[in-house]
């Protein structure tokens, strides 16, 4: 089978990210596999909380792509405050820094509530999907117009932001071709969501319901995040995992002297991927065994509270916040390193989440310490790749004995490899494509599909 595919997603090169890389990659490859790409995005525009990564670019340079006016909901409720907000404004001074205390940040417990957004994003959630809702909106007329246009054969919707799917839902129910629903992120178990009333949770689920219901193939990328769609009714739920382009890849190359070096590449986010246990745990090494040096590398999107956490526990000379990097530049760090670190928060909704770094640690052949609930599909990963080393995310103790232990190792000279080329390679990028592509080719002709 063949044909062109309409491919809908919000964040799409130059803006960076993981997301964005598992979509870019789709378009790039899909080609080689008999469909052509056309998509349907938002402009970019370089603001204060989007990540930017010209590099990805070269990635999608011959993806025809069309842009509309990214019309963050959000944003246009911030504009409209900026006059309340500066009539009310008033000098403040003399507050210290969350978190620069010597016990440390508290951290969210398991079962918490995520934290609240912005005071922007909580009034727009009050009557929008998502930051997306209103791109969206436009976003059907065009796609429509595409796909009749280019005469496409599906639509392949990627959210987060969920609006997306939504949109991708009506352009291809007004085409009368399938809708292939991406869903990078768990939707009703998101454990980052955080949405103002009982009334907003409740249109989330029936735009999600609509969607799962409509939906000729709902990918996930993980099995604990296909349960949820299993649960709400899809009809056939593939998982389809994040993985790495190995294009992209250095191979490792780590320091034979020196401080074992920790990376941890990625966004941080407070809840998800807090790192304040091992910031705790970094603390009692080297209270208890001073002699052992490490070092703490973050290779992504920190803000201060992470630096302010380690001058309160003492331990800032060990940590080192390289900022978000383009991605060829991230990766060359992550290959300078010892140990790749994964943080999953145990908290709601976190046993499914598997995020992108994972593969690319795989594949550069970095060892991975993986902060996890052990009976998440993150841990399981590693474990059963025999990558590296799992830990729960919360236990101290545990994290500074094995951080004790690769001291040891570093030490004495002991190396130790991640995961095995030939399981590495089911994850790379092509391979990938290619699955969806045959996916692509049963939605469009279930019966030649069935008998493949």
């Amino acid at each position: 089978m063949s044909g062109t595919v309409l491919i809908m997603t919000y964040e799409f090169p130059p803006a960076g990210g993981s997301g964005v890389q598992r979509v870019a990659k789709f378009a790039r490859y899909l080609p080689e596999f008999g469909w052509r790409p056309v998509v349907l995005t938002s402009d970019f525009q370089r603001r204060r909380g989007r990540l930017a990564d010209d590099t990805l670019l070269a990635d999608v340079v011959d993806v025809p792509a069309v842009r509309l006016p990214a019309r963050s909901v959000s944003a246009l409720v911030a504009r409209l405050l900026t006059p309340v907000k500066k009539a009310r404004a008033a000098p403040r001074r003399g507050r210290s820094a969350i978190g620069a205390t010597a016990a440390g940040p508290a951290p969210a417990r398991p079962g918490g509530e995520p934290k609240a957004p912005p005071v922007s994003a909580r009034i727009a959630l009050h009557f929008s999907l998502d930051d997306a809702s209103w791109w969206a909106r436009y976003a059907v007329g065009r796609g429509v117009a595409l796909g009749r246009q280019h005469d496409v054969s599906a639509v392949l919707a990627s959210g987060p932001p969920f609006s997306v799917l939504v949109a991708g839902e009506a352009v291809a129910r007004e085409l009368g071709v399938p809708l292939v629903a991406d869903m990078r992120d768990a939707w009703r178990d998101n454990p980052l969501a955080w949405y103002p009333s009982a009334a907003a949770r409740r249109r989330a689920l029936q735009a999600e319901l609509s969607v799962l219901a409509s939906a000729a193939t709902v990918l996930m990328v993980s099995p604990g995040t296909a349960k949820e769609a299993i649960e709400l009714g899809a009809r056939d739920v593939r998982v389809l995992s994040n993985g790495f382009d190995s294009t992209d890849i250095v191979p490792w190359a780590p320091q034979e002297e020196g401080p074992l070096r920790l990376v941890f590449m990625g966004q941080m986010n407070t809840r998800l991927t807090e790192p304040w246990d091992l910031f705790r745990a970094l603390a009692r090494v080297t209270a208890e065994r001073p002699v052992r040096k490490v070092r703490l590398e973050f290779v992504g999107d920190a803000d201060e509270h992470i630096r302010a956490a380690a001058e309160g526990l003492g331990i800032s000379s060990m940590v080192e916040l390289s900022g978000y990097l383009p991605h060829a530049e991230a990766i060359a760090h992550v290959a300078r390193s010892d140990v790749g670190v994964l943080i999953v928060a145990d908290c709601f909704g976190a046993r499914g989440v598997v995020t992108g770094k994972l593969f690319e640690y795989f594949a550069v052949g970095l060892p991975v310490l993986a902060l996890a609930p052990l009976q998440g599909d993150a841990a399981q990963l590693v474990a059963a790749n025999d990558a590296g080393w799992t830990v729960a995310s919360h236990d101290v103790d545990a994290i500074a004995a094995r951080i004790v232990a690769l001291a040891d190792d570093k030490r004495r000279g002991v190396v130790r490899r991640g995961a095995a080329p030939e399981v590495v390679a089911k994850y790379e990028r092509r391979a990938l494509t290619g699955q969806l592509a045959a996916i692509l080719d049963g939605v469009v002709a279930p019966s030649a599909g069935s008998d493949a």
